[in-house]
């Protein structure tokens, strides 16, 4: 199964004692964790393999696709059973990501033997969204469906891909497609003027169907004036072009993240096996924020470092905080060699900001850059 899980955090009110004074001193004490109040339940689609979409002439595989669209908020679980019991290995689940139009779409896989799927045994995608379940069961005594529309997805830039290339990527995602031989996607400015699109097409999927992205670049500048792009879709399987506006909406609230860089804690240290760093970002809005760790000056992989999802603050309307847990061996943090934490947000002044830790000091320093990831002599025409 597939989902995000929220931290629980303890309030403590302290005594007139002062006995709990000491865990009060984190700057995000107190803060809660509640879903988002706005909701819009998923879609769910499950598609199903053809005959002669099971390939190798041993163990003959293919795939299920569930498909689950049109919901929010984002966080979402999703669970494969086959007779009703969770299917533990064998699916592979995407990320979930914006579709454009305030809503998420998430995508999952799971592999199937043809003798298991010739059983005609059910197998059933099923989603928890909030406080209710959907889901959709299959077997091969199911008809295939050929009457799947072609959907397109306007899919905005992030800010992380603008503050780091200086540029904004346009995405727009068609899937269902029977062929990709009439098929063309284009991006436009609000004027009709062509942009440059590449467009790349997947491998044909277990139910024979495609899908389909055609990505253009414009420059940060643009998309942040609130200039307005259009994807068009046309296929000869669709009786009207399918159009997709997307635009940067300008009335938002804007704030800056209150940034705090954390030292491990004594009594991890102690055990001398690892020390953890915490980079925690409070207060801000909208809630795209990004995180770089860096060490000795050079940025560490992501993939040595977990930063969690934003998520609403229930005491501060609209406003969202996050945090990015960084892990290094005992022998570097005694090292004394310096960690830093740096984030970018555009409400901050320059766009980023960063904190600086190491043993020696044990307190974080604060220091304000320009842009620290990017080039900032690179221009975009």
């Amino acid at each position: 199964s597939f989902y995000f899980k929220l931290p629980s955090i303890l309030r403590l009110i302290p005594s007139k004692s002062n006995h709990l004074s000491r865990v009060l001193t984190s700057p995000f004490a107190g803060l809660c964790f509640y879903p988002d109040t706005t909701s819009s339940s998923p879609n769910v689609t499950v598609y199903i393999p053809p005959r002669d979409a099971f390939s190798n002439s041993g163990l003959r595989k293919s795939k299920l696709i569930c498909q689950v669209t049109d919901f929010r908020p984002r966080e979402i679980k999703l669970t494969w059973l086959r007779e009703g019991r969770p299917v533990s290995s064998g699916f592979s689940t995407g990320q979930v990501l914006p579709d454009g139009s305030g809503t998420y779409f998430l995508q999952s896989s799971l592999t199937i033997n043809e003798s298991d799927w010739l059983s005609q045994s059910t197998f059933t995608c099923r989603v928890d969204h909030l406080n209710a379940q959907f889901q959709k069961n299959v077997s091969s005594s199911c008809a295939i469906s050929t009457d799947s529309p072609i959907e397109a997805f306007a899919i905005p830039p992030s800010f992380a891909s603008i503050f780091v290339t200086k540029s904004a990527k346009l995405t727009c995602v068609v899937t269902n497609l029977p062929t990709y031989d009439s098929l063309s996607i284009s991006w436009t400015r609000k004027d009709g003027q062509l942009l440059k699109t590449k467009v790349k097409v997947s491998s044909s999927h277990p139910n024979g169907t495609f899908t389909a992205e055609g990505e253009a670049t414009v420059c940060a500048e643009e998309w942040n004036s609130g200039e307005a792009f259009k994807c068009i879709v046309t296929h000869s399987d669709h009786p009207v072009p399918l159009k997709k506006e997307i635009f940067k909406p300008q009335e938002v609230d804007l704030h800056a993240p209150s940034v705090y860089l954390l030292p491990p804690n004594p009594e991890e240290l102690s055990l001398r096996e690892s020390a953890t760093v915490t980079c925690m970002m409070k207060d801000f809005s909208p809630p795209d924020v990004f995180v770089q760790w860096m060490h000795k000056g050079q940025p560490i992989p992501s993939e040595k470092y977990v930063t969690s999802s934003p998520h609403q603050d229930p005491q501060k309307g609209g406003r969202y905080f996050s945090y990015s847990i960084l892990t290094v061996s005992e022998a570097q943090w005694n090292s004394g060699d310096p960690f830093t934490c740096v984030v970018a947000h555009e409400a901050l002044p320059l766009s980023s900001t960063e904190r600086t830790v190491d043993k020696s000091t044990g307190k974080p320093t604060l220091v304000n850059v320009s842009l620290v990831l990017a080039d900032a002599t690179n221009t975009c025409y």
